[in-house]
């Protein structure tokens, strides 16, 4: 209940999708923050200094690990 936002048993939220929704718009929002993060990255940094995909994925997992802690988080 809140994780999904909404009063109900796990299985009435995945029954009804709720939880696959929040989960989904969670994922996506993580992503886009990462990705939009580590493309200011690459506009900033010289050719030289190229970011790298261990810079990439570890923007992904920040990103993922604050939506969960804003989802998740004492309120």
């Amino acid at each position: 209940a809140t994780f999904a936002g909404k009063p109900g048993t796990v299985k009435e939220l995945t029954a009804s999708g709720a939880i696959h929704d929040v989960k989904e718009a969670m994922l996506t929002s993580a992503h886009t923050k990462a990705e939009a993060g580590f493309a200011a990255l690459q506009m900033s940094s010289p050719s030289s200094q190229a970011p790298t995909q261990s810079q990439q994925l570890e923007m992904q997992t920040a990103a993922l690990l604050e939506a969960l802690m804003a989802k998740l988080g004492s309120k």
